[in-house]
């Protein structure tokens, strides 16, 4: 099916016709995924916008529409309006969702996690402040499908709790029901709250008090003036100035000086003319680097793939500035490209895959590593441990600590221990793992029989309160869904982080040391800019 480019076209449209206070309406139907199952929603979609024009609307639809179509579509319920009049968007297709929001996602989808679901899809929040400025009463129509999108790490299929602005009306169920929804609502004098009568699958959130917006009869359009008012020239160049800016190309803004030669955003538009055109690469490349519109999420992206291979960007923050700017700088001049700073749609490709080819090089070593030292603390084990008695068990747990066997070799030690142990001495041990503090333990009994696993576990404790490595570990602000995929992807590799719960206690500090030693990374125990990369790009190696 055709996909709709909206921006300008949407802008035009408004000049046109002359609608100064006006209905409008968003519908988008996503049936052809190119990588999640297809769904059978656009006859819905597109029986309703035939029903919203008859009624007054001006509706922006499209069909198979990827994420930055979708946000081009939606973009129409910024233009200006002096009267806004009530707001519907319909949005048929595929959901995903986290603890905090959901996405309606594009038909480019590619099994989207939490990392780039901004990318890939559009947040409701969005939606419900477009549709919270509006004064009149608004409805957000969810149709989805019942068969589930497949979705990547830190995401769910579906739609999940929604937080509704006042004057909002969310109506969501499957797209069989949706449809019996939407007939009702079309009928005049049809109330909200009796469309839950469809269907176990029909859900109102927000308001549902009153009658349906969409029952007005056929025929019924308001009135606009036929001139514009006052100011309505400036809005009409406001509103295409949107346009060329959205498209931003020589040709968009070539359309736009020809009809506003002396406009208040011309100047503009001649300087940008003349930055597309230039001969200088650097302004060529800036251009077209703009063109890209990069989301927040894709920069950081993109700092992340220059650390990975080499070039320090100085922050991971989705904000190109001297850092990221000379971190590029560098990776181009070392590959003999256009040392410009910025990024072209082909380095861009090739960065991609430059990050994709180095992250699968370094895992395939990283497990190679790990390999050797698996083999290593198996045979260390035969000869000490394995049958050996209390001489043999410390050597083992003096080389390897939190080794494959460690835990059942304390178990063996502690067993031995326990035959001589005091009452005293085990009061005293009883103590110290109620309270965690092992220093009263080893001032009476420095060669105790536990003596050993408290030095130990001080330690423990002592790198964990360590100011600069938590220091590099709060500066990163993890959020805790990013903590729990940290803990995750250590549990996914055998590490045994304990519970994805988004705490890093002892057993996810002695995960994160074990992950970092088989890297090469310093094995402090604490995330920092290094290990929260190489983490992610082993996630999407999976």
């Amino acid at each position: 099916m055709k996909r709709y480019g909206i921006a300008l076209a949407a802008a035009m449209a408004v000049l046109a016709g002359g609608a100064w206070a006006e209905d409008r309406a968003v519908i988008v139907a996503n049936g052809a995924y190119d990588h999640a199952p297809d769904v059978e929603q656009a006859r819905l979609a597109l029986q309703l916008a035939d029903a919203m024009k008859a009624r007054g609307f001006r509706v922006v639809q499209g069909v198979d529409l990827n994420a930055a179509d979708i946000r081009s579509a939606l973009a129409d319920l910024l233009l200006a309006d002096d009267a806004p009049g009530p707001r519907v968007v319909m949005l048929s297709g595929n959901f995903a969702q986290s603890s905090s929001d959901t996405w309606f996602l594009g038909t480019d989808t590619e099994t989207p996690g939490l990392m780039d679901a901004d990318r890939e899809g559009v947040p409701l929040s969005v939606v419900m402040d477009l549709l919270g400025h509006a004064p009149g009463k608004s409805i957000l129509l969810l149709s989805h499908e019942a068969r589930e999108v497949p979705v990547g790490a830190g995401l769910k299929p579906g739609i999940g709790t929604l937080t509704v602005p006042e004057c909002v009306t969310v109506i969501r169920g499957d797209t069989a029901q949706m449809a019996r929804a939407v007939e009702m609502l079309l009928k005049p004098d049809q109330r909200i709250a009796d469309l839950t009568s469809v269907g176990k699958s029909i859900r109102l959130d927000g308001y549902s008090d009153g009658p349906a917006l969409l029952g007005r009869a056929a025929g019924t359009v308001e009135t606009h003036p036929a001139t514009p008012p006052t100011g309505t020239a400036q809005k009409g160049e406001q509103l295409a100035w949107r346009g060329a800016q959205s498209l931003n190309s020589v040709e968009g803004y070539q359309t736009f000086l020809q009809d506003f030669p002396s406009g208040q955003f011309a100047a503009q538009a001649r300087k940008r003319l003349e930055t597309l055109r230039s001969d200088n690469p650097e302004d060529r490349a800036k251009a077209t680097e703009e063109a890209l519109n990069l989301s927040r999420d894709r920069s950081r992206q993109i700092q992340r793939h220059l650390v990975l291979l080499g070039y320090d960007p100085r922050g991971i923050d989705g904000l190109f500035g001297p850092g990221t700017r000379a971190a590029l700088t560098k990776w181009q001049k070392d590959r003999e490209l256009p040392a410009t700073g910025y990024l072209i749609a082909p380095q861009l490709e090739r960065l991609d895959q430059e990050a994709g080819r180095r992250a699968a090089q370094l895992e395939k070593e990283a497990k190679e590593r790990q390999e050797i030292a698996r083999q290593q603390d198996e045979a260390y084990w035969m000869q000490t441990g394995k049958d050996g008695g209390e001489g043999a068990l410390l050597a083992y747990l003096d080389r390897y600590p939190e080794g494959i066997h460690a835990e059942e070799a304390q178990a063996r030690l502690d067993k031995l221990r326990a035959d001589r142990i005091t009452p005293a001495e085990r009061d005293a041990w009883a103590q110290a793992e109620k309270t965690g503090e092992y220093g009263p333990y080893l001032r009476d009994y420095p060669k105790g029989n536990f003596a050993e696993t408290a030095r130990q576990r001080q330690q423990q404790r002592q790198e964990a309160a360590n100011s600069q490595y938590a220091q590099q570990e709060n500066a990163l602000g993890l959020t805790q869904v990013t903590r729990q995929l940290v803990e995750s992807r250590l549990a996914g590799l055998g590490l045994k982080p304990g519970k994805a719960d988004g705490v890093f206690d002892a057993d996810t500090r002695r995960a994160l040391r074990q992950y970092q030693k088989a890297r090469n990374l310093p094995a402090t125990g604490f995330m920092n800019q290094n290990t929260v990369v190489r983490l992610l790009a082993d996630t999407f190696l999976q």
